[in-house]
């Protein structure tokens, strides 16, 4: 059948039809123009046209098929030729771009204020690294009493003859009539502990350790010191004179109340601080009182300071963890605030872990309590030893953190001449849209995470 082609009057695209439909509405394939079927095609040569028109378009889902009874349209050969240039243009583009070297981007080094006042706070952590190393060897030096009394075994008759009442070779040393025999109440419960034959060994043990532990809250004092020159923000500055007056009465407490006890059975005798495991002794089963009440001066205000002065010794790590999570909100250094908040959570675990044992020692003496005391002072010891590595690991990453920063901050000062500074240290009160926040975009170079 004859067809008759032309072109849309909008678009001028070229339409193909068969000839009966001529004179008849139809719409372009293309523009959806609304065209007028002519009556009759003009003379195409056809040898030009297969000559000149380009190939086919291939059958695309959004073009409608040709079926010889329907409307069907021509590529362009104006519009076949602007597409291929687009087409060559992109692709030229597209290889000149790629041969471009791509840009350097470069990363800011992160860095602090006042740099001389946090290279005195970490000369503070290498202090407060280094006390550990005394808290350490006291937890060893009791425990290696411990467990040389679990070899022993219970030694109570021996114990309190030789030991406990200390009964004279000679008769005229014997008290006059009338008078009490002095009792030597911590000789005997560090004894209890270790057992008669390394009674010696053990007490000296015992001694040492409380001489370490007061010496580990000094050095703990002295840290603060150096802690003092940190930016006062976020309750840092009250945060620190409570802490000093804290350490202050856990040294003297230390001093009065477990060292010169244990020494020369001076002052209260608080036997769950000094030799908390008395009551896990086979002695004490079936007891009216508990052995550590019991050779008390005065079980209850004795007890009760014993309470007091644990709470006082673990309030302080605690508050080591606190300060640690604030130093990291001053830094904005996430990382650090973590660290700070898991060490003061493990810290009061610990107390209250102790605390717990405490408190059951004081309930009685059946069998059953025996056994639980003995698995909850192994949970103890274990989170004690856990917090001790703990807190080894939290402060040498901080040291590790504070030397980058400062490292940086002293490079770029030397790079600028400029001394970062925030004009003094920060009151409590100061708004913090008075600082400088232009670190809040800096970011750590790759190759120093």
């Amino acid at each position: 059948m004859d067809q008759i082609s032309f072109r849309c009057t909008t678009c001028d695209h070229v339409l193909k039809v068969n000839a009966d439909r001529a004179g008849r509405k139809a719409k372009c394939n293309r523009c959806n123009a609304l065209l007028t079927i002519p009556a009759a095609s003009p003379p195409v040569d056809e040898i030009a046209m297969a000559s000149a028109a380009p190939p086919p378009k291939p059958f695309d889902d959004d073009d409608e098929p040709n079926d010889g009874k329907g409307y069907g349209f021509f590529l362009d050969p104006k519009e076949e030729e602007e597409r291929k240039r687009k087409l060559a243009e992109a692709q030229k583009a597209g290889k000149k771009k790629k041969d471009e070297p791509t840009a350097q981007i470069k990363r800011r080094i992160k860095t602090i204020y006042d740099v001389q006042e946090w290279k005195k706070f970490r000369v503070g952590i290498v202090i407060m690294l280094s006390s550990l190393g005394f808290w350490g060897l006291q937890f060893l030096l009791h425990e290696v009493v411990v467990v040389i009394g679990l070899i022993r075994g219970p030694e109570y008759s021996e114990v309190v003859d030789r030991v406990l009442f200390k009964t004279p070779d000679d008769p005229n040393e014997w008290p006059q009539p009338g008078r009490t025999m002095p009792l030597d109440r911590m000789g005997f419960m560090m004894a209890l502990v270790s057992g008669y034959p390394a009674r010696t060994v053990g007490k000296v043990f015992f001694i040492l350790g409380e001489a370490f532990l007061v010496l580990t809250g000094g050095m703990f004092f002295v840290s603060y010191f150096f802690f003092r020159t940190i930016p006062h923000r976020y309750g840092s500055g009250q945060l620190l004179k409570g802490m000093m007056v804290l350490s202050g009465i856990n040294v003297l407490l230390s001093l009065f109340c477990r060292l010169l006890p244990a020494a020369t059975n001076f002052g209260p005798a608080l036997i769950p601080l000094v030799v908390p495991e008395v009551p896990m002794n086979t002695s004490n089963i079936e007891r009216v009182l508990p052995l550590q009440l019991f050779w008390m001066h005065s079980p209850f205000w004795e007890s009760f300071l014993t309470l007091l002065v644990q709470v006082a010794f673990w309030t302080e790590p605690v508050l080591i963890g606190v300060l640690i999570w604030t130093c990291g909100k001053i830094l904005k250094e996430h990382t650090m605030e973590e660290q700070g908040h898991g060490l003061a959570e493990m810290a009061a675990g610990v107390y209250f872990i102790g605390f717990a044992y405490t408190m059951i020692s004081f309930a009685g003496t059946s069998v059953v309590l025996i056994v639980m005391l003995q698995v909850i002072y192994l949970v103890w010891i274990g989170f004690i030893l856990g917090y001790l590595i703990r807190f080894a690991l939290v402060l040498n990453n901080t040291r590790i953190l504070l030397d980058k920063l400062i490292e940086s901050t002293v490079a770029e000062e030397r790079a600028t001449g400029k001394k970062k500074k925030t004009g003094g240290l920060r009151r409590e009160g100061d708004e913090d849209e008075e600082e400088d926040e232009d670190d809040d975009d800096d970011e750590y170079d790759d190759d120093d995470d």
